[in-house]
């Protein structure tokens, strides 16, 4: 059933839905942030090539310096020290402390 909605009603709609998404996933971002976990190191970061960038269990990206001791293809323990809007930065750490993936 073509034209049911207006153009406007759906581009309105798309914008809070979006809106409403990037609001959660901030505020899950957050309550990251002062745990330290475990998390795979898949390459280097996109915005600085001396550093690296990880996922954590829950799929976030973590960005990181890995000061010599954290290579790509292993685990590292990173302490989150900030959440950004689309990735989350740390500090390498010593051991991951058992933390939830806060995804609910």
């Amino acid at each position: 059933m073509p034209d049911q909605v207006p153009d406007e009603v759906k581009a309105d709609r798309n914008t809070r839905l979006l809106q409403a998404a990037e609001r959660v996933s901030a505020d899950h971002s957050r309550r990251l942030v002062g745990q330290t976990i475990e998390l795979l190191v898949d390459g280097t970061s996109k915005k600085n090539a001396g550093e690296l960038s990880g996922r954590t269990r829950c799929n976030r990206v973590v960005n990181f310096d890995g000061q010599g001791r954290a290579s790509v293809g292993e685990l590292a323990s990173v302490h989150i020290d900030q959440a950004l809007p689309h990735s989350l930065r740390g500090t390498l750490a010593s051991r991951p402390e058992e933390t939830a993936c806060l995804s609910k």
